[in-house]
């Protein structure tokens, strides 16, 4: 034990992700060849014959699986022994006379066939036969089990429709990393997408959408049916499918938890039946319609009895295609306002003795969970369930923050861990990075131990509204799903960064032989902003992805393939810009960052506290010009904010001015906004946070001497949130909404 314990420590970790609990290397290698056999019977066979059809691929090896024991052989055993192991944990034994894994459960054993591949070369994961390679494993044993029971990713396909083919990729890829839940989100505003045959107008109709102008926009959603002869988007699974791909989950030990939406989120289901919906003044229908732009609201009538019939009918269909233990429903940002005016939801609370809208919501979620519990199933619903009232059987599912999660688990309920800060892969990575994701631990420090064990584990969400293929639901899942699977997997005590960091380098190897399109960092520059005549020049860190190169121009066009080769500081003789991008060795690139050189000489001429705004009303799709606020009034304010804009759209906000420095010193700014927003020093273009998107925060890092620098924000909004937020951060200066004593103007 005490060698083990110094292997331990001295070793280095093959490059497994997630990382075992316990790895111990032994002497020599295990070689796979044409006559290796791989040993299962009874409750093992299955995992053995899915072992077989991985392998098969890349050795091209017809490996028999048998119940005969043989020499060189991979054997797959279940063994009840070791309950310390749990229904996921195993032992993987290599040796250079045969690899032995065994496990409790099958699951278990599925979990070590993955370890295995990962001990193999990369091209393990090859689609064709590779030739000349020696199929090796090191000597080693493991001992390993998941930190967390749920371990899961999150895919919805309502927004944006993802084929069966997809589905099945983006399963085998959670499989890979040991992640055992797939929570389908299959119901939203943006299209009804599983056939319920009871209701065949919610895929005749609901699945069927108008396309929109823009990637996807909150108002607009209207559908007028899959015969309209209207230029449409969506699609749905049959109920055939549905049970393809649970099987196809099941036989690699995943569970398919669906998600249908009620009672929000609910504009497609009103469009296939309209009868579901609120009966306030047709005047206040009218007009709230107006105001989202979509053929009917996004909440049912949670009074009427016939709503609460129809989900269970719905559900009941549900029940019969999913197996799992929890089914989702939702339950999150629904609005109420409708609610309030309607005469069957004021009649249901009146009788139900209900004192607000919160508590009439709060009512269908309780009916859902008794229905549900009757069934033999479990409600899992996001955590604004938690408003009016708790069901009792509820599961939470905390995204808000965690806060929903600590108040559920503190009262005694199951809670899933997916907060915006960590779990959001819709997020840029400029938002939620790969190593932020890592150093998640789902357990919050606020619970007790006990309250603790109340924390199933984790997921990540991938909402795809601005996600509208399979090659960028790829590059936002990875590589931080496998980040967050080694946080849900690996004892929090064992996990370290910099070794993850190591390991993904050969991961990425794997990544690009399983055909998955993954983020590709941009270019990490040393300065975000070099100022002309800085001696040190534009230089960049080496790219974190192997056999890439950075690439860039001086000319303000895009870098390409054929652009110059990135490798020393690159100095220019005038005010300018470097564009650059990360090339992989197989053509694709990040995203393109660009670096100001810039001439930036201190003012001494503002005189005034605050800066000029100015609003244009207008469509845009990138922040317009500074010319086009030139006729448009201006008023001083001391705040770059849209807050007094709440609500408002298609409008784009100018800010002008001077900032203030108070001391020589590396100062920082980050420019954050929904939708698209740019800034200027001097003449130069600082932070380009521009074109369509959520909330995005950018940062720029230069050094500065004191005095007054002229600048420019401007933003533009297209629809939903308006949020602008300009941080500064610097000597004596913690991170914060940029001061009213920084901004200054001449007038």
């Amino acid at each position: 034990m005490i060698l083990a314990s110094l292997c331990l420590l001295s070793a280095p970790l093959p490059a497994l992700i997630p990382a075992p609990e316990r790895y111990v290397p032994l002497a020599g290698t295990f070689e796979l060849d044409s006559k290796t056999v791989i040993v299962a019977t009874g409750d093992a066979k299955p995992v053995g014959d899915r072992l077989r059809e991985f392998l098969r691929p890349a050795t091209g090896f017809e490996l028999p699986v048998t119940g005969i024991p043989k020499n060189r052989a991979i054997e797959l055993r279940i063994e009840n022994q070791d309950v310390s192991l749990g229904a996921e944990g195993y032992r993987l034994v290599s040796t250079p006379e045969g690899i032995t894994i065994t496990a409790p459960k099958p699951a278990g054993l599925f979990y070590g066939v993955q370890s295995l591949r990962q001990l193999l070369p990369t091209q393990i994961f090859d689609k064709k036969k590779d030739t000349g390679l020696h199929w090796t494993a090191p000597a080693c044993q493991i001992i390993d089990k998941p930190s967390f029971g749920w371990r899961g990713m999150h895919l919805d396909v309502s927004r944006h429709f993802y084929d069966v083919k997809f589905i099945k990729e983006y399963i085998d890829w959670l499989a890979v990393h040991k992640m055992n839940t797939f929570h389908w989100h299959l119901v939203d505003d943006g299209g009804w997408r599983i056939e319920i045959k009871k209701y065949p107008k919610l895929t005749q109709i609901g699945a069927w959408r108008e396309k929109q102008k823009a990637e996807w926009s909150y108002s607009g959603l209207i559908f007028p049916g899959k015969d309209s002869g209207k230029d449409l988007e969506g699609g749905f699974y049959t109920q055939d499918q549905v049970r393809e791909i649970v099987k196809y989950a099941a036989d690699r030990y995943i569970t398919v938890v669906p998600e249908i939406e009620m009672p929000g989120h609910s504009t497609e289901t009103l469009a296939s039946y309209p009868e579901l919906m609120c009966s306030p003044a047709k005047d206040v229908l009218d007009a709230y319609i107006k105001r989202t732009g979509n053929d009917y609201p996004s909440m049912v009538c949670a009074g009427k009895e016939s709503t609460v019939e129809f989900f269970q009918n719905v559900l009941t269909e549900i029940l019969q295609l999913f197996p799992s233990k929890f089914i989702h429903i939702g339950g999150d940002e629904c609005p109420k306002d409708l609610w309030a005016v309607c005469p069957d939801c004021q009649a249901r609370m009146q009788k139900e003795g209900l004192k607000n809208e919160e508590e009439l919501q709060s009512y269908f979620i309780h009916r859902m969970d008794s229905w549900l519990a009757n069934k033999g199933r479990r409600l899992l619903g996001w955590d604004e369930i938690l408003e009016g009232g708790l069901a009792p059987g509820a599961t939470v599912m905390s995204w808000r923050g965690i806060a929903g999660g600590i108040a559920a688990a503190k009262a005694g309920h199951d809670v899933v861990m997916s907060p915006t800060s960590h779990c959001y892969f819709d997020y840029p990575y400029t938002s939620i990075s790969t190593e932020v994701v890592y150093g998640y631990d789902p357990i919050p420090g606020e619970l007790t131990e006990e309250q603790g064990k109340h924390v199933l584990g984790a997921q990540a969400n991938i909402w795809t509204e601005w996600i509208s293929s399979p090659e960028e639901v790829e590059t936002m899942m990875f590589p931080r799903a496998a980040a967050l699977a080694e946080a849900v997997w690996t004892p929090f005590q064992r996990k370290d960064w910099a070794d993850f960091s190591e390991r993904l380098k050969t991961h990425y190897d794997r990544l690009d032989r399983l055909g998955i399109a993954y983020y590709v960092t941009a270019p990490t520059p040393i300065s975000d902003v070099i100022l002309l005549g800085d001696a040190a020049g534009v230089e960049f860190n080496k790219p974190d992805v192997p056999n890439s190169l950075v690439r860039y121009t001086i000319d303000g066009s895009e870098p390409t393939a054929n652009s110059p080769a990135y490798s020393g500081a690159i100095r220019l003789s005038k005010p300018g810009v470097v564009r650059a991008a990360t090339f992989r060795a197989n053509g694709t690139k990040s995203a393109t960052i660009s670096v100001p050189v810039m001439l930036l000489n201190a003012n001494d001429e503002p005189k005034v506290n605050g800066v000029i705004r100015r609003v244009i009303q207008g469509k845009f799709d990138k922040c317009p010009e500074p010319a086009a606020f030139a006729s448009a009034s201006a008023r001083n304010v001391t705040e770059v904010s849209v807050t007094d804009l709440a609500g408002k759209d298609e409008f784009a906000v100018m800010y002008e001015g001077f900032v203030r420095i108070p001391e020589d010193g590396v100062y920082t700014f980050s420019l954050g906004s929904d939708d698209g927003s740019k800034m200027w020093l001097g003449d130069s273009i600082a932070i380009d946070n521009d074109g369509p998107h959520g909330y995005v925060e950018k940062r720029l890092r230069l050094q500065l001497k004191k005095g007054d620098y002229p600048f420019r924000v401007v933003m533009f909004e297209i629809d939903g949130a308006e949020n602008l937020r300009l941080f500064a951060e610097g000597p004596g200066l913690t991170k914060s909404l940029i001061p009213a004593s920084m901004l200054w103007s001449k007038e």
